[in-house]
């Protein structure tokens, strides 16, 4: 009899175990679609230069950059920046920036300096 309580014991024990084990799978699983949805970042819109797009492209490219770029350097920002500026004005601004960049005639230090430029 003191076998079969002991069995009992150890199995409940087991089960148990193994409904904690299930909880905290779900709440790993549920901390794991938490932090995916705060690191999901839109990308911004293509800029055209136009005045009233500016600020929505400056904050959704320094969301981004906050989120995704934290580490990069100043000028690998502001490439992924100028990415987004492939038409007219600002194609031919975009070509500018980087000219100044490869030849050192412009220097950011900070992603913050470069998009107070783009509001210009």
């Amino acid at each position: 009899m003191r076998i079969v309580k002991e069995e009992e014991a150890k199995r409940k024990k087991m089960e148990e175990e193994k409904e904690i084990a299930r909880k905290q799978q779900e709440q790993i699983a549920a901390m794991q679609a938490q932090i995916k949805a705060m690191t999901e970042v839109k990308k911004p819109q293509m800029f055209y230069g136009t005045s009233s797009t500016v600020e929505s492209f400056v904050k959704e490219s320094k969301e981004y950059i906050e989120k995704k770029m934290r580490g990069e350097m100043v000028e690998e920002q502001i490439i992924w920046v100028l990415t987004f500026m492939t038409e007219g004005a600002t194609d031919r601004w975009k070509e500018m920036i980087l000219d100044d960049l490869d030849n050192e005639v412009r220097k950011y230090v900070t992603i913050e300096e470069f998009l107070g430029e783009v509001r210009k």
